[in-house]
This record gives structure tokens, sequence and C-alpha cells, in this order.
């Protein structure tokens, strides 16, 4: 199930948030729209009642129990709850950290929650908009024309009323680097990091954007710093000008399998986001730390084709990983080799001997030998159950981090296979902070020269000629989409794992990966 779409609007002061008649308008704009408005309490006995009536659309109200149909009235009505008016009142008047409201759409099956935060953790600003995607695609006799006028609607009212310096959408689904400590962060430990709202928001005010998103609200000083006429012209599905000169700049419209990485505009407006890395910058960071000690241009090339986090691993460093079967039932000897092959792939760190494994009717015993040490492995385990034991994994976690200082990190295999790589704890911290930025594609020719000195000229130039036949690829592949947003998938490799066919879609990057 995809994760509901964030829009994080930052407004230059707080007292916006708290000015009584620039909320009111907002408001009486969103009911003229055709919205009724609730408050959070209101959130769930609401949302029953208008979604199974919106997809049902009954023609007769008396076909509903008697107190559905009172809530029904009010909901295919624009207008404000009466609870809503008084959380309202009391936010305002008692000016409360954030106020939090739900708008759902009279005639249409569409609607978002609301926030207003003009007090939270980070000491940013914030106005947040969160809406279903399912609501942006058509469905349940909805088009997606529609839907997305309606989208286009609701951000222009709200930039209308509360001119917001900057806004960004944030899709769980592409977490941008650090944004998990951006939403949640600990107010204890609030001096040690700087939150990505900060960041943004500080970048906006001085005239700079890091990345563009599914949705650009751009203030005027934004659209002055890039050039209004550039800005109107950058390649992109909605582009529209606001009353005080900022301009709304949507790159293309939701769909389920869009990527937000928009070269073409990203160039146009010569942004370079310093944050993203590709397979290349990956290479250079295992090959620092000794795991992959003769990277060849065919190796390298592969990885970058590659749209899979685990098929990148497997062309870099494939002595590294071991393959465990899921669903199959594992014997007493079947663990005493899987011993032998995990410690292969940690190398001379680990070095057993004299394996066993004694199967008793509930619980299972490995002992062996290593570095002059004694290890007896006791855990419970079904005779019935397929796959690894789970007591077996915590002995083997236990192992990696107390006296192999490392960790095996499973990735989804072909099929139902998963894959253990073990990677040092140094390997993993930079790769942790590393995948959710990693990007397809080849970097510029000058950055793959500072990554890898030790190829020959030739080898430059035939890494040149790879990555300039994958931009030409990825062009024809977007050309011969008719709808902006769908995946060329008959020009791509879908990932094996997964079914994607962009490396940023990769379940195993776009999913926080986890430790065993």
């Amino acid at each position: 199930m995809k994760s509901p779409l964030n829009l994080r609007c930052y407004v230059r002061d707080e007292r916006i948030l708290y000015q009584a008649d620039a909320i009111d308008a907002l408001f009486a704009a969103l009911t003229r729209q055709g919205y009724y408005l609730v408050s959070e309490e209101e959130f769930e006995p609401s949302f029953r009642v208008w979604w199974s009536a919106m997809r049902t659309r009954p023609e007769r109200l008396e076909d509903l129990p008697s107190e559905r149909q009172r809530l029904l009235l009010h909901l295919r009505q624009s207008g404000l709850s009466s609870q809503f008016r008084r959380n309202l009142g009391l936010y305002l008047a008692l000016q409360e950290a954030h106020f939090t409201c739900r708008a759902y759409h009279g005639e249409h099956l569409f609607a978002f929650d609301l926030d207003l935060a003009p007090r939270q953790h980070s000491g940013v600003p914030l106005i947040m908009v969160s809406v279903e995607p399912e609501y942006l695609t058509a469905g349940h006799g909805e088009t997606a024309e529609k839907m997305h006028d309606l989208w286009l609607d609701v951000l222009k009212a709200i930039y209308q009323h509360l001119r917001p310096l900057y806004g960004w959408v944030h899709d769980a689904d592409f977490d941008r680097p650090g944004f998990g400590w951006a939403l949640e962060i600990d107010p204890e430990h609030l001096e040690e990091r700087t939150p990505l709202d900060s960041v943004l928001r500080a970048d906006a005010s001085m005239g700079h954007l890091r990345f563009l998103s599914l949705v650009n609200v751009l203030g005027p000083n934004l659209v002055e710093r890039y050039g209004r006429a550039r800005v109107l012209a950058t390649p992109a599905w909605h582009i529209e000008e606001m009353e005080d000169g900022g301009v709304l700049l949507l790159p293309e419209p939701f769909s389920w399998d869009y990527v937000p990485v928009w070269r073409e505009a990203e160039q146009h407006l010569d942004l370079s986001p310093a944050e993203s890395f590709t397979v290349a910058h990956l290479a250079t960071v295992l090959k620092q730390h000794g795991l992959l000690k003769h990277l060849t241009v065919t190796q390298l090339v592969k990885a970058t084709a590659s749209n899979c986090l685990f098929d990148v691993l497997a062309a870099l460093i494939p002595q590294r990983y071991v393959t465990v079967r899921r669903y199959h039932h594992y014997s007493e000897e079947d663990y005493t080799r899987l011993i032998h092959k995990l410690a292969r792939v940690v190398g001379k760190q680990w070095q057993p001997e004299q394996v066993h494994t004694f199967f008793m009717p509930d619980q299972a015993l490995i002992e062996f030998e290593s570095d002059e040490e004694s290890f007896y492995w006791r855990f419970k385990r079904s005779p019935g159950d397929a796959g690894l034991a789970p007591g077996f994994l915590e002995h083997l976690h236990h192992l990696a981090k107390s006296h192999l200082c490392g960790m095996f990190l499973p990735l989804r295999s072909r099929g139902s296979a998963l894959a253990y790589f073990f990677l040092p704890a140094d390997v993993w911290q930079e790769l942790e902070s590393m995948l959710p930025r990693l990007r397809s594609g080849w970097p510029d020719p000058r950055v793959l020269s500072t990554l890898f000195p030790h190829f020959t000229l030739s080898e430059r130039k035939q890494i040149c000629a790879y990555a300039e036949a994958t931009a030409q690829t990825t062009t024809t592949a977007e050309s011969q989409v008719s709808n902006r947003g769908d995946s060329p998938q008959s020009l791509i490799r879908l990932c094996q794992a997964c079914s994607t066919c962009h490396l940023e879609r990769c379940r195993m990057i776009s999913e926080p990966l986890r430790e065993l």
C-alpha cells in the first residue's frame, strides 16, 4: 500500500498561521470549492460514511441508516462542522501549536488532511497537506484529469491565502536524506543535527533549490532567483503563475509508477543535487574499504545497468553473499554447510572448526570452535517449519556484531530466496546514508575520472560511451511513452526482485533496509 503524499510548505513567519482573516479566507475558499471540513476528532466516523457513500453513490438517502443520513447530508454540503469551528476558535485564541482538519469533497471522491503547524520541534512554521495517492488517479467513476484539477485548486487556495515561500511533496516511498528524523526528531537531541525542514527553509529564503518534487511551490524570491522566464519555460506538465509572482511547478501528474527524477527539468534550472549518488559512487566506497580490489569496466557497466540493489551488489562483490532458501526444510547437514559458507564470505575473521549440528525434538544445537574459543548456539526449532530458525539468525547477528565487527544484510534475491551479504560495520555505515540518495545512471565524466583514476584513457572512453548510450536509450524510452509518468518497461529490464524498471523504485532502496 502506497504512503500518502505529504505537501510541506514553509512560511516566512509563524504569525501568518495565527491571522484569523487569512485562515478564515482560506477555509471560505475551500468551502466554495465544494468541501466540508471536520476536526481531527471527527476523522474516523466521517470518513466511514463519506467513503462508503461516495463509492456506492446511493440515489436515495432513505436507503441509508438514519444516523448516516444526517452525517451524509452535511458531508455533501460545503461548510464547516460545529466541532471544527470550536477547535479553530481555540487554536487562534490560545495560539496552539497546531490545528488539524480534514476536507471532504461533496461531489467527487477527493479528500485531504490539512495541518497548520506554527510551532514544532524543528522551529519551522509549516503548512502540511496530506492526500492519499488513490484520490489522484482514475477510479470509482472519477477521471484522473478531474482529480488533478481538484488538487491544483487546493494548492492555489493555500498559496493565495497563506503565501508560503517554498513547498515540496514528501513521498515516503522515496525518502529524502534525513527525512526520518525531520518528521519525528527527538527533542532531547535536537542540537545534534539540523532538521531537514530547517535546511530547506533556509535554502529557500536564500533563493536556492536542492531538488524538484512532485509539487513545487515557488515563492516570488525563488522565481526571481532562477529567472521568471526560465522557470516558466521549465519542461513540466503544469506551470502556473500566481498573483504575487510565485509559481506552481508540477513536473508530471501523479501515477502509480512515477519516479521523482526529472533530469531535463533539473538541468534546465541548473539544479545539481550534490546529495545524490550513483552506482559508481557506491563502487568507490566498496573499493576504498577493500571489498572490491580489481574493478573492471565490464563489472561497473553491469552494476550500473542493474535496476535492483541485489543485482548491483551481486555484480560488484559476488563473493560476499550466501543465498538462503526461504521455503527449504533445513537439515543438520544443511546448517553445518551453511556455517562454512557464511564463514567464507566473511574471510579470515571467522574460521570455524569442528562444526557439528544436532537436532532435538524442539531444539537445535550448533557447536564449533573459532580462534581457540568454543561456541554453542542453542535455539528453538519446529520440525515442520521451513527456512532458517529465527534463533539461528539471532546467534549469527550477535556473532557478527561482537566478534566480526560487521553485519549480515539480508536482501531479497530472485524468486523466494534471500541473499545475506556480509559488510564490515564501517562500510554499512556509509552505505546506509547513501542508499536513500542512490540514483540510476552515470555521473558526470569528470566525476568518473575522479572516482576511478586507475582506469586507462581507453577504459574511460569506453565508460563514457556506455554512459552516452544509456542516456540515449532513456531518452528514446521516454519519447515512446504516450502518457507522462508511465514507465517504458518494454525498453528497460525489470528488477528481478520487485519488478520495477527504476533503481530508485527498487523496494530494497525505497523501503528501509534492516539488519537481521
